[in-house]
Order: structure tokens, then sequence, then C-alpha cells
């Protein structure tokens, strides 16, 4: 039974990492687009 619960947290652990590192990627993509976005109107 330990080993269940034990399996059941890392499940859990190894989710929410996953889930910050995506939130920190499309964080850094939204960053990129709003970048090129002005790069974008800087050249118009």
């Amino acid at each position: 039974m330990e080993f269940l619960v034990a399996a059941y947290l890392i499940a859990w652990v190894i989710f929410f990492g996953y889930s910050f590192i995506l939130s920190r990627k499309i964080k850094d993509l939204k960053n990129d687009i709003k970048e090129l976005e002005i790069r974008i109107r800087e050249d118009s």
C-alpha cells in the first residue's frame, strides 16, 4: 500500500512539474510574440 501512495505522489509531482515548465514556455512565447509585434510596428 505504501508503494501505491508513493507512486501516486510521484505522479502528481511529475504532473505539476510538467505544468510549471509548460506555463513558463508559454509565457516566454507570449513575450516573444509581443516583441515581434513591436518590431513589426517599428518597421512599418
